[in-house]
């Protein structure tokens, strides 16, 4: 009896089960649909804003600092937004690397200056209070509209061999840095008579459904970037432009290894720039989310795990990188 009352119940409830089950998959078709239509849109169709017109004031030179600019993709930020008008400010521990780019990027026919600091000491309340002083005197009578947050060092070390050192150096630099220069210009920046905005850079090491590989510290403080800059864009939104910024693979002085779709820092730069008071997150080009969407929502973990076997000889390489410079220096 139970037998027949089930087979019977199944019946009757099979057609209105396949028909929902039709529901949710032309539900799911229809929502990638407009997703690779909205992917399109993005990156091939929709124009870069008018940057200035909306981050500047009438008259008055606007500014752009970005932390860790001398080098990659910082340096692509700043070239990008040089195009665009702005006046650069630099903050790098490299004097010798900021000198040659301030000079790249007046020949742009925009103003540039820079402030050596290493944020790795950024340890302490008064040292925090010692970077602000000297970011307010190099930067008296001038109007910053963009700050990017963009500075980070790389730990690849398994972290049972990390030395305590190494795991202060990351938070002072990958953390520190960015949460002090925000709390200290992001008053300034909503005190404005137009919009500012805000750029925090963290990187795809980051993210859960990412593997890490020998670099969990590097992600790990990275992740802060993401959260912070989230927050910061739920509460102040409304008055700034936030944008979190999560760079997959990008060849520089950082990351040399060259892994599957690595891109050029100045293609980054220009796909972020282009996104700027459009996206409040983003992976940057196109390849990049084209990437993303393979690895983690289209191929049920066997893209992925052919792009994790194809890096390992490129994480590894990229390890004794770092190993052949230490050991010359």
């Amino acid at each position: 009896m139970l037998l027949e009352e089930s087979l019977k119940f199944w019946a009757e409830t099979s057609p209105m089960a396949g028909c929902a089950l039709m529901a949710v998959g032309g539900l799911k078709v229809a929502e990638h649909g407009l997703s690779i239509l909205s992917g399109l849109w993005k990156h091939t169709l929709r124009p870069r804003r008018w940057l200035k017109s909306r981050y500047a004031r009438t008259n008055v030179e606007p500014w752009a600092v970005i932390s860790g600019g001398a080098n990659g993709i910082g340096k692509g930020y700043a070239m990008e937004l040089a195009k665009e008008g702005f006046s650069i400010f630099i903050i790098d521990k490299e004097e010798a690397e900021s000198v040659r780019i301030k000079k790249e990027i007046e020949a742009k026919g925009v103003n540039c200056s820079f402030l050596t600091y290493d944020f790795g000491v950024l340890g302490s309340a008064s040292e925090a209070e010692s970077l602000k002083s000297a970011l307010d005197s190099c930067l008296k009578g001038r109007d910053v509209a963009i700050l990017i947050n963009n500075v980070a060092e790389f730990q690849h070390q398994e972290f049972a061999k990390v030395t305590a050192d190494t795991i202060f150096r990351a938070s002072n630099v990958n953390c520190h840095g960015q949460a002090i220069l925000t709390n200290h210009f992001l008053p300034k920046l909503m005190a404005r008579s137009v919009r500012s905005a805000v750029i925090s850079v963290g990187t795809n090491a980051a993210e859960p459904q990412n593997p890490r590989y020998k670099f969990a510290l590097y992600g790990a403080t990275k992740s802060y970037n993401h959260i912070l800059s989230s927050g910061i864009e739920e509460c102040y939104g409304d008055k700034v432009d936030v944008m979190t910024v999560i760079p997959r693979q990008t060849r520089t002085k950082m990351n040399p290894a060259n892994h599957l779709f690595t891109v050029t820092p100045e293609v980054h730069a220009k796909a972020i720039i282009d996104q700027l008071g459009w996206e409040s997150k983003t992976y940057g080009p196109m390849i990049h989310d084209l990437e993303y969407s393979l690895r983690f929502v289209y191929t049920f973990g066997l893209f992925d795990s052919f792009v994790q076997w194809c890096n390992k000889s490129r994480n590894d390489m990229l390890i004794d990188i770092y190993k052949k410079e230490k050991k010359n220096n």
